[in-house]
Order: structure tokens, then C-alpha cells, then sequence
């Protein structure tokens, strides 16, 4: 914990040096939020069929939690080998790693700012969005929601941390994350529900994290469903995290020993 509060408190000491930094950030969610609203009133009228599935009848309200946790997605599968690339340029990951602090420690304590920024804008979606255009979260089921929401997170940060160990072997980014984001941004139901796809693909799509997670959350937020309700949806991320985020250590474990073997940590 020290040592990860040490890696917090390094990153904020940095981050408000810039202090528009943080002024942009929520000027970037609040116009976000702006443009999802104009783009609910083309729908106004007539809300599509599929928003009142998720209990609302409010377009802004199904995108606005979609947009909330591909924020989350964005930083979970790209900050991890973000930040080790980072290190790794700026020649300090092998001074890093030769204090008591083991690889994964260092890993996670690294991107812990970012998690924790990326929670702030989530609040301020969706806080944004019940406070000034929607009664967004007044049906929610907190506990389901919660549950949903940390499955999914940590299946994220599994395929994040494959990109780091990658990031770590080729010495150079990955499109690993690009990969992965445009998929579960194309195929996820974000911004549309997967019944808009064509059949054969929206089978595929239904059963992929982004879509269990998009499902699960908007169920919980919209229509006060229970986690026994999203049981399906917890227990395909439950399956994925449990598949993935061991193979995932176990491969970065693999990524250090291995430069370790070669003597090439220091090198980028």
C-alpha cells in the first residue's frame, strides 16, 4: 500500500504542475455529455423500441452508461502498457525494479492514478447526467451495478496486462489495445444494442465482455434489476476474469523473467 500511494502521490505532484489538465478533462466529459443529449433529441419523438428493454425511455440515458464504461475500458486495456512503455524510454524501469517492489506491484501501482482519474469522470457522467438531464440513476440497483461493474474492469485489466507484457517483449507499443477497443466499441452495444447487427454477428456480439457489461450495467442502472436479475451477465464476466487475469500474470511474470535472462530491461 505504501508503495502505491508512493506512485500516486508522484503522478498528482506531476499532473498539477499542468493545472488546465484537469479543467480539460471535465470540459471533455461535459461536452461528451452535451453531444449525447443532442444526439437524444433526434429520438425525442420516438424513442427506438430497444431503450424501453433497459427500462428507460430516454435515448441519453442508455448511451450516457455505455459511455461511462468505455471510458473505463479505454484506460484498462491501454494505461498498463502506457505507462511501462514510458518507463522503459525514460530508462527508470530497471532502476524501478530494482527496488523491493515486485514487476506486478510496480505494474499496478504505475497506472493507479489513471483508475482513479477514470472514476472521477465516471462520476461526473453519471452524476452529470442525473443531476442536469436525466433521472438517470433514481431506479438503481447499487449492488448489481457494483458487481457488473467490477467483473468487467477486471477483464479489462486482464487483456491490458497481455498489452503490457507485449508492450515489454517488442520493446515498442501495441495495436493489441486498438484491437481490442474497436471491437468492443464496434460489437459491445456503447452506443446501440447488438440487436441492431446483423444476426450471425450480433451471436458473436452478445456473448463478448463489452456487451455483458453494457447489458448487466444498463439493466441495473435503468431498471433497478437485482444481481440475481444480471446473474447471466456477472457470471460470463465472472468466467472471463477467472480464465483471464491468471493466464495474464502468469504471462507478464513470464515478460520480466525473460528480459531479465537477457539483460535487456534497460534497453528501449
Amino acid at each position: 500500500m505504501s508503495k502505491l500511494l508512493a506512485f500516486l502521490r508522484k503522478d498528482l505532484l506531476v499532473v498539477l504542475s499542468y493545472r488546465l489538465y484537469f479543467v480539460s478533462e471535465i470540459v471533455g466529459v461535459g461536452v461528451s455529455l452535451l453531444t449525447l443529449w443532442f444526439l437524444s433529441r433526434m429520438f425525442a419523438a420516438s424513442p427506438p423500441a430497444f431503450v424501453a428493454r433497459y427500462g428507460s425511455a430516454d435515448y441519453f440515458a442508455f448511451a450516457v452508461v455505455g459511455m461511462a464504461l468505455l471510458d473505463f475500458m479505454w484506460v484498462a486495456l491501454g494505461s498498463f502498457s502506457t505507462r511501462l512503455r514510458e518507463l522503459q524510454v525514460l530508462g527508470t524501469l530497471e532502476a524501478i525494479l530494482a527496488t523491493p517492489a515486485s514487476a506486478e506491484g510496480v505494474v499496478f501501482a504505475s497506472t493507479a492514478y489513471a483508475f482513479l482519474w477514470s472514476s472521477l469522470r465516471t462520476v461526473v457522467y453519471l452524476g452529470g447526467a442525473q443531476v442536469v438531464f436525466a433521472d438517470l440513476l433514481s431506479k438503481a440497483d447499487w449492488p448489481a451495478a457494483l458487481v457488473v461493474w467490477v467483473l468487467a474492469i477486471a477483464v479489462f485489466t486482464a487483456l491490458g496486462l497481455f498489452a503490457a507484457g507485449i508492450t515489454l517483449l517488442i520493446k515498442a507499443p501495441t495495436p493489441i489495445t486498438s484491437w481490442f477497443g474497436g471491437v468492443f466499441f464496434l460489437l459491445g452495444g456503447v452506443l446501440y444494442p447488438v440487436e441492431v447487427l446483423p444476426e450471425p454477428v450480433a451471436a458473436v456480439a452478445r456473448w463478448i465482455p463489452m456487451t455483458l457489461a453494457t447489458t448487466g450495467l444498463r439493466r441495473a442502472f435503468l431498471s433497478g434489476a437485482t444481481l440475481a436479475d444480471v446473474g447471466p451477465q456477472a457470471v460470463g464476466l465472472a468466467l472471463y476474469a477467472a480464465g483471464l487475469f491468471p493466464l495474464a500474470i502468469l504471462f507478464l511474470r513470464w515478460a520480466f523473467r525473460r528480459l531479465r535472462a537477457e539483460g535487456s530491461i534497460g534497453l528501449h
